[in-house]
């Protein structure tokens, strides 16, 4: 299932530095029910990290697929792998330096 996944989509070369300074990552569908991952908001950042005492402050958490423009600028795709991977509308780009992250609770 994993495999015919990955091969849905294609790489782009983009000509635009991505986020140098701010990672900027996308939480593509659900962790179970929740919608947020269990975040407060749609969208977390830095004042969201320093309250769980996380020592990297520089990254943007999302859930809102438009916080880009396109799917392919996020520095990372985090994907909730417990879900049936055939039936996500998996992102259509990728651009060689993004990560796809499978994160699964055991």
């Amino acid at each position: 299932v994993f495999e015919s996944s990955i091969a849905r989509f294609r790489l782009v070369q983009t000509t635009q530095p991505i986020n140098s300074s701010k990672k900027v990552i996308l939480f593509w569908n659900k962790f179970f029910e929740s919608r947020y991952w269990m975040m407060p908001n749609e969208t977390n950042g830095e004042e969201y990290l320093k309250s769980i005492q996380c020592p990297v402050t520089n990254c943007i958490f999302t859930h809102d697929k438009n916080f880009l423009d396109e799917p392919h600028l996020y520095d990372a795709i985090v994907f909730h792998s417990a879900e049936i991977w055939w039936k996500l509308d998996l992102p259509a780009t990728r651009s060689p330096h993004q990560l796809y992250v499978a994160s699964i609770l055991e």
